[in-house]
């Protein structure tokens, strides 16, 4: 469950006026607006269709996977006439997606059979249709991306990527399942990681929360894919032989990257991004963000911890870079420092690229107050990303709540009082969700959903989905 607390206002003029030094030539947003009927623990996904259109998808307080678009006649966000049907047990793990056809697709994870549904509509959400889906049941943190037309078909190929949660601890792997009639239909899964390959081993004993997003260049086709994994000097499962055992919630030491022309089985090429493993630092604490500029440059955006799990404290916020093939990554730069002694730090990074070596960047910077901390969505902007001395623009935060209250540890689902409870972590302990939605819209600007606490205004108090956009400010795009 979200916390909903509203941090005091002298907080907030603290946090400005550390960044003001940063903040002249950074972008400016829009007072964030919350999405009506739209829950406070929800994981918002962002897609902008052909014609310009906005669309989110998010979830009510009662779990149902709820679709929007923005009126630009109105300035407002309106729910589609009808919600994705036949959901019988349907969670948070939402996303969406448009292609050229302006079909939108939306896909919720429902605890019915533990599956993926994908569901689609061409009549802007009067209407859905229910997508088959091939694969097994045991889908977790399901992703969308839209390709290029099928050479087959004629139609736009439509992605999904996914992974096995418990059976993992068997067998784990990322799957991508591939659609060549614009969503319809999908055919079998195919693994991203072969047996016996360093990629697949770190898999193993379920040691990976999952992967971060998948991306797919408009015009070559090519996917790309990231996740982490949690690993030791031994490899494969050291960590949950040197370590602790984790499930679910997994803290990872390593960050791989995948592409693929085409998602055919062993056409996958991975490589290894991140690597904290020798230290036991976390690389990612609960996900990174993989981004890609007009270039096809491969970007990593992810929060690093100073210490070894469990301490979570003092997270900075990183970037690493690789040309398209993934043959060599460059050493991370910092967006945000961290803090080895042990401040609040920085945590849920997400991030999209533009033009070569230009990154927007969102995450939650923790301030704390007495033996409070209180965290704000935050932003900067990257430029020179790919030189030795890159720019970064830091902007105010884009609202003048704190998303939520608590420690990172209580936040990111660590209440175990040992560093041996990495399966009490995913099975008892609560945390704050962690996936956000990020878009570059049809003008270039960068466009946030994030869950959140409510604006202090509200004589409700009642937290939501909120969202913005950029208003001004130099943007990513050439």
């Amino acid at each position: 469950m979200a916390r909903r607390t509203i941090a005091p206002l002298l907080l907030l003029a603290a946090l400005i006026a550390g960044s003001l030094a940063r903040a002249a030539d950074a972008p400016t947003f829009s007072a964030p607006t919350r999405l009506p009927g739209a829950g406070p623990d929800t994981e918002p996904r962002l897609a902008v269709g052909p014609d310009g259109t906005r669309w989110v998808i998010s979830s009510t307080s009662s779990g149902l996977a709820v679709v929007y678009h923005y009126d630009a006649t109105t300035g407002t966000w309106a729910r589609t006439k009808t919600d994705p049907i036949r959901q019988t047990g349907p969670t948070i793990d939402v996303d969406i997606a448009v292609t050229r056809t302006g079909r939108v697709l939306a896909t919720e994870l429902d605890l019915a059979a533990v599956q993926t549904r994908v569901y689609y509509s061409d009549d802007r959400g009067d209407t859905w249709n229910l997508s088959p889906t091939a694969g097994p049941a045991d889908q977790d943190r399901q992703w969308l991306a839209v390709g290029p037309d099928d050479l087959t078909t004629g139609l736009p190929r439509v992605y999904l990527l996914y992974h096995n949660l418990v059976t993992g601890e068997a067998s784990h792997n990322m799957w991508v399942a591939t659609s060549i009639d614009n969503g319809a239909t999908f055919l079998p899964p195919v693994p991203i990681t072969l047996p016996g390959t360093e990629a697949w081993l770190d898999l193993q004993c379920a040691d990976s929360g999952g992967p971060d997003g998948m991306l797919v260049d408009p015009v070559t086709g090519r996917l790309t894919v990231s996740w982490g994994t949690r690993s030791s000097l031994i490899g494969g499962c050291g960590a949950s032989v040197t370590g602790s055992a984790q499930f679910n919630i997994v803290f990872a030491t390593r960050i791989w990257a995948a592409i693929s022309p085409d998602a055919s089985p062993g056409s996958w090429t991975t490589s290894l991004a991140v690597d904290q493993s020798a230290s036991g630092r976390m690389a990612q604490m609960q996900g990174a963000s993989p981004a890609t500029d007009t270039d096809g440059n491969v970007y990593i955006v992810f929060d690093r911890s100073p210490h070894p799990f469990p301490d979570f404290t003092g997270a900075s916020v990183e970037y690493t870079w690789a040309p398209p093939d993934l043959s060599a990554w460059a050493p991370p730069t910092v967006i945000e420092p961290d803090d080895p002694n042990g401040g609040p730090g920085n945590t849920h990074a997400h991030a999209r690229a533009g033009a070569p070596g230009k990154l927007d960047v969102v995450w939650y910077k923790g301030v704390t107050s007495g033996t409070k901390t209180y965290w704000y969505t935050t932003v900067a902007q990257v430029t020179d990303a790919l030189g030795t001395s890159p720019m970064i623009y830091e902007a105010p935060p884009l609202a003048d709540f704190a998303a939520y209250e608590g420690t990172a540890a209580a936040n990111l689902g660590h209440c175990g009082t040992t560093a041996a409870s990495g399966i009490e972590d995913g099975l008892l302990c609560d945390r704050i969700t962690d996936v956000w939605g990020v878009a570059l819209d049809a003008g270039c600007e960068f466009l946030i959903a994030w869950p959140g606490a409510a604006n202090p205004s509200s004589s409700t108090n009642e937290g939501g989905t909120w969202i913005t956009v950029q208003t001004g400010g130099p943007t990513v795009c050439p």
